[in-house]
């Protein structure tokens, strides 16, 4: 009895342990590869009580492969003390603050609190309203050069601000006609840097849109992502195959890699282990993350990232 219950409980822990080494997708497997930090904990949780209530060998050792699998997956975003290589990076540093700021808020002011403090050269926003919009043209003087698309009526109002000027801007409609996304060109220290802010679909409403938007950008930018930098709400943890091919095609590190899990949603989760990293800065070979952190919660439903880059030598 007692190993046909702990049966029970592992057996669903090790098929969402496998599920972020599919190489296809479905939305009945796409959903449990985010949950790789949660079944980790569980698996954890479970030994000692399984070893107190006397399990069977067999579950024991399907519990220490589900750990082990898990713990693989999320070693290389545990924190390590500092980030990898930023001592190598040279010249001018980049600041970027990236938002989903929620369509229904109406009180931009944690925000403009959170910009002020914290002071990026470029805001990266998702889910702007007509409110949000009114607070970005207020920044102005600071932030001269601005990007935005304004919707009220679904999530994909967007926002890209800078310091620097833009060289080029772009709007792009990857999958769908109304789901935009914001390219900007800058030069830092005489090489040209793009900045792609996405916010694809929720996959739990069109996860094809959501990964036809992936394929389309490693397509449109391969063969130029070296410095290269995608920024947003992606809608998809680092575990997601969706978003791994992403990075893959397009040789792009996560910012948050030696930095920690830094789980930015649900922003009102009680600890930390519940929230799910799918908001991303996702950095091109030649750049190297200096610092990454979580902002201050701005009365969003996402937590905010900040990420600073620099140049390779």
């Amino acid at each position: 009895m007692i190993s046909t219950l702990f049966l029970l409980l592992v057996l669903p822990l090790l098929i969402g342990s496998l599920m972020p080494l599919l190489p296809w997708q479905t939305i009945w497997t796409d959903m449990p590869s985010h949950f790789v930090q949660q079944y980790f904990i569980a698996a954890v949780l479970l030994i000692p009580f399984a070893l107190w209530a006397d399990a069977s060998p067999r579950i024991l050792v399907l519990l220490g492969f589900v750990l082990l699998l898990n713990f693989a997956h999320l070693l290389p975003y545990l924190p390590t003390g500092g980030m990898d290589g930023a001592k190598k990076a040279i010249g001018t540093q980049l600041k970027i603050l990236q938002a989903n700021v929620y369509k229904y808020s109406a009180d931009p002011q944690p925000l403009r609190s959170l910009i002020e403090k914290e002071n990026p050269d470029i805001v990266a926003l998702a889910e702007v309203n007509s409110t949000f919009a009114s607070i970005i043209e207020t920044l102005r003087p600071e932030y001269p050069h601005q990007e935005v698309i304004v919707s009220d009526t679904s999530s994909f109002g967007m926002a890209l601000i800078s310091k620097r000027p833009f060289t080029k801007i772009t709007r792009h409609y990857f999958a769908k006609d109304n789901i935009p996304s914001i390219e900007a060109e800058i030069i830092l220290d005489e090489k040209t840097i793009r900045i792609l802010s996405l916010h694809p679909a929720n996959p739990t409403k069109d996860m094809a849109a959501r990964d036809a938007e992936f394929a389309a950008v490693a397509e449109n930018f391969a063969g130029k992502s070296n410095h290269l930098v995608i920024t947003g709400d992606l809608n998809a943890t680092p575990w997601c195959p969706a978003m791994k091919k992403l990075m893959k095609k397009l040789n792009l590190e996560n910012a948050r890699r030696g930095a920690g899990i830094l789980g930015t949603f649900h922003a009102d989760a009680p600890l930390g282990i519940f929230r799910l990293p799918i908001d991303h800065a996702l950095i091109g070979r030649d750049l190297i993350v200096k610092n990454h952190h979580i902002g201050a919660d701005i009365g969003s439903d996402h937590l905010p990232t900040l990420t600073t880059i620099a140049l390779l030598p």
